[in-house]
């Protein structure tokens, strides 16, 4: 029994849930029209204009998203700290160097020093993934963006206090001008 025909014998007499939010739509079409309607593999990567290795693919793909462990309801609606990190949708690059670190679930990566991780690239796509999700994760930045807009907000501080003594000091000096003028 090839892939296929496992991945259709695992889903055969169960109902697939709505679409999860972290497949893609065009996935999750193409994975519906290989299992549930049980099209062949090669009409259905003609059909897509793809060849039948990447239909494969993206079929095992989303079967291995389905599989990986969800401890609530919840990781199927939304993305939360027990989600697989699968769900940030990371590139390949980023997703190795996340996993060589030991991480499974988006809370393994949350408490990471995002510093450490790969090149300035795939920093930034962590940082991203899990800011669009709504995570803040340690060393991602922000706390740096921070002290630099406090060291900016210091030093405009410093120049308005300069420029103010300036202008105190021009406004002495027109006062004594018209105290000489009016003692004249």
């Amino acid at each position: 029994m090839g892939q296929v025909e496992r991945i259709r014998t695992h889903y055969q007499g169960r109902e697939l849930p709505e679409r999860p939010f972290f497949i893609p739509a065009e996935k999750w079409l193409l994975f519906t029209a290989i299992v549930t309607v049980r099209h062949p593999l090669a009409v259905v990567a003609g059909r897509w204009g793809i060849t039948v290795h990447r239909a494969r693919q993206v079929l095992q793909a989303v079967h291995a998203q389905l599989s990986l462990p969800r401890p609530s309801e919840r990781e199927w609606k939304e993305i939360t700290p027990h989600s697989p990190i699968d769900d940030l949708n990371l590139s390949v690059r980023t997703s190795h160097k996340v996993r060589e670190r030991g991480c499974t679930t988006v809370e393994d990566v949350l408490r990471l020093d995002l510093s450490r991780i790969g090149g300035r690239a795939s920093r930034a796509e962590l940082i991203g993934a899990l800011r669009r999700c709504g995570f803040q994760a340690a060393g991602d930045g922000s706390d740096c963006d921070l002290e630099k807009v406090r060291s900016e907000l210091h030093d405009i501080g410093q120049r308005m206090e300069n420029d103010l003594r300036g202008w105190r000091q021009r406004l002495l000096w027109i006062e004594s001008k018209l105290n000489k003028l009016s003692a004249e």
